[in-house]
């Protein structure tokens, strides 16, 4: 569906899932200020909005150099993500599961 990359904070464009189930994947990795402090300061955040505009969590990590993992959901609709990024590069795509 889509994919982003990045630091820092960012709110995606909305999207839509026409299909009854979905996945945000994501992963990141340190920065060098991070790598130097053992992680401390890390922060990675993933919020899902629906059109309610009610979050749900779709990652949630700190102190950690590194890490990947995936959210799925369940229902079609129109969406769209708030990132939140400290001291780490991030990547996350959107992909409809079939």
């Amino acid at each position: 569906v889509d994919s982003f990359q990045g630091q820092g904070m960012k709110t995606t464009d909305k999207f839509t899932i026409n299909g009854p189930k979905w996945k945000v994947k994501w992963s990141f990795n340190a920065t060098q200020y991070s790598q130097e402090n053992a992680g401390a300061g890390a922060i990675f955040q993933i919020y899902v909005y629906d059109q309610s505009g009610i979050p749900q969590i779709a990652g949630n990590v700190t102190n950690q150099l590194s890490g990947a993992d995936e959210s799925i959901f369940h229902d079609p609709g129109t969406y769209y993500l708030t990132i939140s990024t400290a001291n780490l590069n991030s990547a996350i795509e959107l992909q409809e599961c079939r």
